[in-house]
């Protein structure tokens, strides 16, 4: 035995143990919320009379009897998210779960999880799923070097058995395993020792796509591969172990299928144009046959006895199967498609009470191209904007959607830019495309002439309703669309070619700030203008484009790769980029010859008078400022920051691994200032996260004032909110016989209570409890009520 098998033995000797029961975390209940989408299925796995649906790495499941559907992600209790395979076992009772990331749920009816870690946390090589494939209490794992195998019952992986070469599918049938690789079915039995590559043999002479196990029988999916598979393409079956040990192989049909699995007493096949059904009780025989004509990537059946069927674009269908014409028939019984119509999510932004979503960015390092996701969020209700049904000037395609904006005059006039120029949609209908045939939009130099590389980012409409624009790569980098349809360039030398000028922020001024985030061809960094109030003229424009700066201890401070840039509610101007968080206190200095920026501290409270720079080093690529002015920083890879309104003190931060954020990879965020919900784009997808801070309001009024959750339940553990409140705002609970229970202050236009007695720390009796509220000043107050049951 070689070191690394001894290495990998070692791994699952002392690494194993039992998975591990895991429970919603109950802090974060009702805070977090997730916008994944559910509108393309891949996969489902039928477990009686409930489908499991597999879309685009999210789970969500179908009860047929009842007709309910739940969402399942970490919110309900699972461990991770991005699942790769899902498969049931009839034995165990419960639903295997295979992550990208190679961690494993086994999740059960009731609800409980149990997480196998440890693949994902084994750290000797990178192993990369091919298949899961479940038989009984067996589960295995086909990689792209080998097979691991899990034993359901106890919990745990037996082994990793590496076969240094691609496995297309592994399963285990009474005590063997059998493993599909390029050129031969290979099997070895689990008594064995197995990480001994000498103990596998050459089964049977041909390879499979996919094995379906009943029992200690194995159903073959065999590709057709000329010179090598003439004999053995379509359905082959692997007997059960004879007497002597010995199993045959048996072609059951030539017909090519894709899919296969077993539901209770039958197991279904699909292929391209024909879907079969088997008895195991027969199992060279063909129940039925349907010729549907068309592929079915997908087929289940529950117990009731109808079929389940992926559509080839993702739709999930309900039919049933009529014996006296050998026909499917739809039942009606539709599965809504739920959450944004893809899982991309680059770029958001909450306008006109709208959260608009770009999901397409420039990919330089891969040179990938994003299929068009452009959406809107409004009153939970997803709206995709159309993908087809128009033709783009010069042919162009419609793609990499870079930013959308709705015009503050009109809720349903949209704009939303890509890299083949800007598109303009009405009521989410298709109007007009701007691009180098009808506007001052040019092709970037590097796009030779492609109409797909007329690059247009960074919307942004100003307070005269003019819409901004960047054009990448080109001299005249800023282009504005004004209100009466007219085109303005802004020709700048100091900001001319920048390659990547992708957000964009008309401040409270009119001042127009652009963050640069690419390097090449020239610095990046952040880019300042300020048109004066006069567009069309440029004599009176003042402008500064800086990659670096002195910050206020005189330390040169390098601007590279500004990726955001908000203004709070004190008129500052704060950016993010690859060296941290910076503040323009004054952003008229910007374009002085002696600007020094600021970068908060956070002081060490260690008896020093020391102080370390906020996030300093950290890639800080989204900002969001709530109703109490405090700053949501997110990063590249760290997650998300709460710091107070100076940046001075860290109030809380947000991981993957100690919250149901999705990714710590964060690309954009935005607030909803009314609700205070605050939106999270990553690389995972979007989730939100009730803040509990919205906007204050400049008067008082019983009527702006929201309490809830109001009743308080028992079983509820969050924190109530009180909104609708002035800046600062002081905040008294009593009990009906007058004696204080909690007091405080608004934070924006908000305040929350715990639920509490403020001098013990407990949870409240039931019982009524009032609510007074007065301005900061005294002038005002008003009152309410909140029942805790």
């Amino acid at each position: 035995m070689n070191m690394k098998r001894i290495l990998l033995f070692f791994f699952f000797l002392i690494g194993i143990g039992a998975g591990h029961p895991l429970r919603a975390a109950q802090p974060t209940e009702g805070l977090w919320t997730y916008h994944l989408s559910y509108q393309k299925a891949e996969h489902i796995v039928t477990a009686g009379n409930v489908n499991y649906f597999l879309c685009e790495g999210n789970l969500m499941s179908y009860d047929v009897d009842d007709q309910s559907i739940r969402l399942l992600d970490k919110l309900s209790g699972l461990s991770d998210r991005a699942i790769s395979h899902i498969q049931w076992s009839t034995t165990e009772n419960c639903l295997v779960i295979l992550y990208k990331n190679n961690n494993i749920d086994l999740l059960y009816p009731d609800g409980d999880v149990v997480n196998i870690p440890q693949i994902k946390n084994y750290m000797e090589q990178t192993i990369e799923a091919t298949n899961l494939n479940v038989n009984g209490e067996w589960a295995c794992i086909a990689t792209t070097q080998g097979v691991v195998v899990l034993n359901l019952s106890r919990r745990e992986i037996k082994g990793y058995y590496l076969l240094n070469e691609k496995v297309n599918d592994a399963t285990v049938a009474g005590n063997e395993v059998f493993a599909s690789v390029a050129k031969a079915i290979l099997k070895g039995k689990l008594t064995d020792n197995l990480y001994d590559k000498s103990q596998w043999e050459n089964s049977f002479l041909t390879t499979a796509s996919r094995f379906v196990s009943f029992g200690d029988a194995v159903y073959l999916i065999v590709p057709n591969i000329a010179g090598f598979t003439e004999e053995t393409t379509g359905l082959c079956y692997i007997s059960p172990k004879q007497a002597d040990g010995s199993r045959s192989l048996t072609r059951v049909t030539y017909v090519q299928l894709n899919q296969g699995a077993v539901n209770g007493k039958y197991i279904q096949f699909a292929g391209s144009g024909y879907f079969i059904t088997i008895n195991p009780e027969k199992p060279l025989q063909e129940e039925f046959r349907v010729n549907v004509g068309r592929l079915f990537p997908e087929v289940g059946r529950t117990y009731d006895g109808s079929f389940w069927i992926v559509e080839a674009d993702g739709r999930i269908s309900n039919y049933r199967f009529n014996e006296a014409t050998s026909e499917l028939a739809e039942t009606g019984v539709v599965i809504p498609r739920i959450g944004p119509h893809r899982g991309l999510a680059n770029k958001i932004q909450f306008q006109s009470n709208q959260l608009l979503v770009a999901g397409g960015k420039m990919d330089y390092a891969t040179g990938q191209n994003y299929p068009p996701m452009a959406a809107s969020y409004e009153d939970g209700k997803w709206t995709a904007f159309p993908e087809t049904g128009f033709t783009l000037n010069n042919n162009a395609r419609f793609q990499n959607v870079l930013s959308v904006v709705v015009d503050p005059q009109d809720s349903k006039h949209h704009f939303v830019s890509c890299t083949s120029g800007l598109l303009e949609f009405r009521d989410f209908q298709f109007v007009k495309h701007y691009n180098f045939s009808n506007s001052p939009i040019e092709i970037a130099p590097g796009g030779n002439g492609s109409p797909n590389y007329a690059i247009v980012d960074g919307l942004s409409f100003d307070h005269s309703g003019n819409l901004w624009m960047t054009n990448y790569e080109m001299e005249k980098v800023l282009k504005v669309l004004t209100k009466d349809g007219k085109w303005v360039e802004i020709n700048d030398p100091a900001f001319a070619y920048a390659s990547t000028p992708d957000k964009t922020l008309v401040d409270s001024k009119g001042r127009v700030w652009v963050a640069s985030r690419r390097t090449t061809p020239i610095a990046s960094g952040l880019y300042g203008l300020d048109v004066n109030g006069t567009l069309d003229q440029r004599d009176d424009d003042r402008s500064n484009f800086r990659s670096t700066v002195l910050n206020e201890d005189g330390r040169t401070c390098d601007l590279q790769e500004v990726k955001d840039v908000r203004e709070d509610k004190n008129g500052q101007i704060w950016f993010g980029c690859l060296s941290g968080v910076y503040v323009i206190q004054r952003p008229d200095e910007w374009f002085s010859g002696d600007f020094m920026v600021t970068q908060p501290k956070v002081p060490r409270n260690d008896g020093t008078n020391y102080a370390d720079y906020l996030l300093t080093g950290i890639d800080v690529t989204a900002i969001a400022v709530d109703g109490g002015n405090r700053k949501w920083l997110g990063t590249m890879g760290s997650g998300v920051y709460l710091v107070n309104p100076d940046g001075s003190e860290v109030l809380a931060h947000y991981t993957e691994a100690n919250s149901p954020l999705l990714s710590d990879e964060i690309n954009s965020m935005a607030i909803n200032e009314e609700t205070g919900e605050l939106f999270i784009a990553s690389n995972a997808g979007i989730c939100a996260f009730r803040t509990n801070v919205t906007s204050p309001h400049e008067t008082l009024s019983k009527s702006n004032i929201k309490i809830f959750p109001n009743p308080v339940r028992p079983e509820y553990s969050g924190n109530v909110t009180i909104a609708g409140l002035t800046e600062g705002a002081e905040v008294k609970i009593l009990s009906t016989g007058s004696q204080l229970v909690a007091r405080g202050n608004a934070v924006g236009g908000s305040f929350v209570w715990d639920v509490c007695q403020s001098n013990t720390g407990h949870r409240v009796a039931p019982g009524v409890y009032y609510v007074m509220v007065a301005t900061h000043d005294g002038k005002k107050s008003v009152a309410g009520k909140i029942v805790v049951i």
